[in-house]
């Protein structure tokens, strides 16, 4: 861009950046400082041609001087402001950005992941015909990811002009390139690291960044646009609410690979750990096509409950998914794990899956107050002697309990039915979130989205804008 380098050796020129850093924190109370192309100040010789530059005094092409201070920046605005955020917009493989200055960072306290924002914006830009030839760009982040503290940026560089809106990168007609930014913000927020969505990006603009004017706020009159804002806002609230998509994101222990060898179907399955218990599996298709009976290997038994589908017609999509948003692990195996569950898998879509055991530890049991007016018969699940002792509960007989539940709660005053009501759901999950969830899906199973295929299997058809029929479903997110 023609700017001049600093003389980071000169304590002057040190001193005015670092007072400089502090005024905006302090004036301007912003939450926090992105340095610009960091890798211009750690190499001499970047972007500069043979004879253009000096070398260091070790004969090195690092930018000793440049080091130092980002270091020096970095614990002055860690004492002084211990609540901002640093970011590094740092393209290189310079170890270490995001490590404290005491282990030999740099000190920030985030990095842009520059690697993964090219290559997955590269795959999603490919037509899904080709895209079985590229898998290795949606996995190659993996690699790489546990490495430093990143952000994944799909920041304002992506949609200046000349590059296109997120949108508008999108292959295919107009639904396709809808419902392949929906799959890719799912995927963006299942994947390891901090979202970064640039203004715009949140309700599909077409339009590239125009720092002129305003944004195209008129887009939401339209239920495709309006869908994907009603996507990333629920992405933010699951996001928030599952510990699992975001306490471990700088852990190897937080994410496992499901499968990511289908490269000729382009679907990938991986699953991210909180510290604790909690898991959620994500899986993500690529194609447009429906992929019924679709079998992923899981790391426990149990129940999985759909908890976002970005194919639900809410988000604008087809409805496709599996019946009931909920999933019974089978002692089947499969990519090298003893349980698994069978999918339907809607075209160009990710699925957010949580896991939801329904069983009772007879050490846990629940208090008086909160026990169901009827407690059904259950039998224990055959255990080993080793194991403790514990209640589980098959689908009939959570139906069943529910059923004499609602009798007994119906012959309650009103005040105590009210109270009881919220204790007759068999489930981890809250019992408002369950009883919404079943309204929703009793609404939606006639709900259809114009330009959306038929139910077809996988090995014929894809999707297309035609008009579709049988079976409809919801999503609990």
């Amino acid at each position: 861009w023609g700017t001049k380098i600093f003389n980071y050796g000169r304590h002057e020129v040190r001193n005015f950046l670092v007072a400089n850093a502090l005024y905006w924190l302090d004036q301007y109370h912003i939450d926090g400082l992105r340095v610009d192309a960091v890798a211009s100040m750690l190499y001499r010789d970047y972007s500069r041609p043979a004879g253009q530059w000096l070398p260091n005094i070790h004969g090195g092409r690092e930018n000793l001087e440049a080091i130092d201070f980002l270091q020096r920046l970095n614990t002055v605005l860690g004492a002084e402001r211990p609540q901002a955020v640093t970011i590094a917009e740092e393209s290189t493989a310079f170890p270490r950005v995001s490590r404290p200055v005491h282990e030999g960072g740099l000190g920030f306290h985030y990095k842009w992941n520059m690697g993964w924002m090219n290559d997955t914006l590269a795959y999603v830009g490919r037509d899904p015909v080709h895209r079985s030839h590229h898998q290795r760009e949606l996995t190659f982040g993996l690699m790489y990811a546990f490495s430093e503290r990143f952000v994944l940026p799909l920041s304002h560089d992506e949609v200046v002009p000349g590059k296109g809106s997120l949108l508008g990168r999108m292959p295919g007609d107009r639904w396709q390139r809808f419902a392949n930014l929906r799959a890719y913000l799912g995927f963006l927020y299942g994947h390891p690291g901090k979202k970064l969505l640039f203004m715009g990006g949140e309700f599909g603009q077409w339009r590239e960044w125009n720092h002129d004017g305003e944004l195209d706020w008129a887009l939401l009159d339209d239920p495709a646009h309006a869908g994907v804002q009603r996507l990333v806002r629920d992405l933010n609230r699951l996001y928030r609410a599952l510990p699992a998509l975001h306490a471990l994101d700088a852990h190897a222990a937080g994410f496992a690979w499901l499968d990511h060898h289908d490269a000729a179907a382009s679907v990938i399955a991986f699953v991210r750990r909180d510290a604790g218990a909690g898991l959620v599996a994500v899986v993500c298709n690529f194609t447009p096509v429906v992929r019924t009976g679709y079998r992923i290997g899981v790391p426990e038994p149990g129940v999985w409950r759909e908890r976002i589908n970005t194919d639900s017609v809410h988000y604008g999509g087809c409805n496709f998914g599996s019946p009931w948003a909920e999933l019974h692990s089978q002692p089947v195996p499969a990519h090298g794990r003893p349980w698994s569950i069978a999918l339907t898998l809607p075209p160009l879509a990710t699925l957010f899956l949580e896991h939801a055991r329904c069983a009772w530890r007879t050490s846990q049991a629940p208090a008086p107050s909160t026990r169901p007016a009827v407690r059904p018969a259950v039998r224990p699940a055959v255990r080993s002697s080793a194991s403790p002792p514990r209640w589980r509960c098959s689908r009939a007989v959570r139906i069943r309990w529910a059923r004499i539940s609602m009798v007994a709660v119906s012959t309650l005053p009103c005040s105590r039915r009210m109270r009881t009501a919220s204790s007759c759901a068999c489930s981890t999950t809250a019992a408002s979130a369950s009883c919404a969830a079943s309204r929703f899906r009793r609404a939606a199973v006639t709900s259809f989205t114009a330009g959306c295929p038929p139910p077809v299997r996988a090995s014929s058809t894809v999707c297309g804008r035609t008009d579709r029929g049988g079976p409809t479903r919801g999503t609990a997110s």
